[in-house]
């Protein structure tokens, strides 16, 4: 089996593309990793660059949630559904992302302290 190495990569959201079960998990890795082409690799905006671990970690999860059963055995990255919508919390009616009710939400848990 080829699979197509990418190197320093650097917090990025990271979208397992395929197979068994573990298609559509989503994550997201801050220090320095490699990637094979079953690996979909999402950058933050600009705007986001600088939001905190734990934030990046709920949007991995709403992504995963959302991408669960949609990407299945035998799928491609080109069979991935690219306008798929993701729904997250705003603060205003200027639809701004509520950066901090994403972090406190994943701080409530015991488990965010292993961050």
């Amino acid at each position: 089996m080829k699979h197509l190495w990418l190197s320093h990569l650097k917090d990025k959201i990271c979208i397992v593309s395929g197979g068994d079960g573990g298609g559509g998990k989503t994550y997201c890795l801050e220090y320095d990793f490699c990637a094979t082409n079953f690996v979909m690799i999402c950058s933050f905006v600009n705007s986001l660059k600088n939001i905190s671990k734990y934030t990046k970690f709920y949007i991995s999860v709403v992504i995963s949630e959302r991408l669960f059963k949609t990407i299945e055995h035998g799928r491609t990255i080109s069979n991935v559904p690219q306008e798929t919508d993701i729904k997250l919390p705003i603060k205003n009616n200027k639809n701004e992302l509520d950066i901090e009710y994403m972090e406190n939400y994943i701080k409530q848990f015991e488990t965010a302290r292993y961050m």
